[in-house]
């Protein structure tokens, strides 16, 4: 064993079967720690091969988001805050971007790219969702597309930029950059 923290100051909910998938919580040698327990009262990042803090989050971090509260990319996470959408450095916490536009409903990562979704109702029976596609490194937008619905997939991904997305009306959509 190199290390070990707590991961939670309360007391877990009971698993029945297995626990979630922690890789979201890993990129490069920097594990993040989203919620307060030990002697951290920040989301905090580790060395992962250390122990040791490398860098704490001071912003408005919401670890409820709706696609689960932290995602990692190469060399950094992504997760929800009050203000938006953000993405931070693994090595150093320093904001890679944010994107302040009515805060994602939803984010979805593949290999390299984040796809940000929001739904939007107008009267009372009228939805449908945008969704932007943007590099996970630097923000840049090479899609972005609207749906006549309220549900999308997460993208799925070849890892060469082809990305694919289904609709809830059944379509089959696939991008590349």
């Amino acid at each position: 064993m190199v290390w070990r923290s707590p991961f939670q100051d309360s007391e877990p909910e009971p698993v029945v079967g297995a626990l979630r998938p922690i890789e979201s919580l890993v990129s490069d040698t920097t594990v993040f720690l989203p919620l307060a327990a030990g002697g951290h009262r920040k989301p905090t990042a580790l060395d992962g091969l250390t122990g040791e803090e490398k860098w704490k989050y001071d912003g408005t971090y919401q670890p409820d988001g709706p696609d689960g509260p932290v995602a990692s990319v190469p060399g950094g996470f992504i997760f929800p805050t009050q203000g938006g959408t953000v993405c931070l450095a693994a090595y150093d916490g320093a904001e890679r971007w944010h994107d302040e536009a009515d805060s994602s409903q939803g984010v979805g990562i593949t290999d390299r790219y984040v796809m940000l979704r929001r739904t939007k109702q107008e009267r009372l029976f009228q939805r449908w969702t945008t969704v932007r596609i943007l590099d996970s490194g630097n923000a840049r937008e090479f899609w972005t597309g609207q749906f006549d619905s309220n549900a999308v997939s997460g993208p799925a991904s070849d890892g060469d930029g082809l990305i694919v997305v289904l609709d809830n009306g059944g379509t089959l959509w696939a991008l590349r950059p």
